[in-house]
């Protein structure tokens, strides 16, 4: 093989890995172990008012929301923003969890912000070292806080 194939070659097998490693999925790493809390806000766009509270901590719903956030696909994203997200019409809502260690005294883990505007559903999760993850199908999160959590 010359050098001209060895090159070209290189050049296809690195490209071929780039877009291998950004297809994987990456998965949030929740331990099995550990009791996590989560504090919810729930804001719609029919509400009239700035949006129901919720405390899952040490609650069945809790371990639930844990083991979908543990089995959702997240793909790590740059262009997602995860602050501005505007409510257009009824049946639009934002839900945001902040999902701590109920044992250490540390920061928020991650902040998780679930929405629905105009009938699709999206997510994001930004960790504690800033980085942003899209949720790939954020569709059975959605369902979860709609039908199995009471928000006040």
């Amino acid at each position: 093989m010359s050098k001209k194939h060895a090159r070209i070659f290189l050049v296809l097998m690195t490209a071929v890995c780039l877009v291998g490693a950004w297809w994987v999925p990456v998965y949030l790493p929740l331990s099995e172990t550990v009791n996590y809390g989560c504090l919810a806000h729930k804001l719609c766009y029919d509400s009239g008012h700035p949006g129901a509270w919720r405390t899952l901590d040490n609650t069945p719903q809790m371990e639930q929301l844990t083991f979908l956030l543990r089995g959702a696909a997240l793909r790590q994203t740059f262009n997602l923003s995860y602050g501005t997200v505007t409510l257009h019409e009824p049946g639009d809502l934002i839900v945001d969890l902040d999902i701590n260690d109920l044992a250490e005294p540390t920061p928020d883990l991650y902040a998780v912000r679930i929405w629905r505007t105009r009938g699709t559903p999206s997510a994001a999760i930004r960790t504690t070292d800033g980085r942003t993850y899209r949720i790939l199908d954020p569709a059975p999160l959605l369902d979860f806080l709609e039908n199995e959590v009471e928000f006040e």
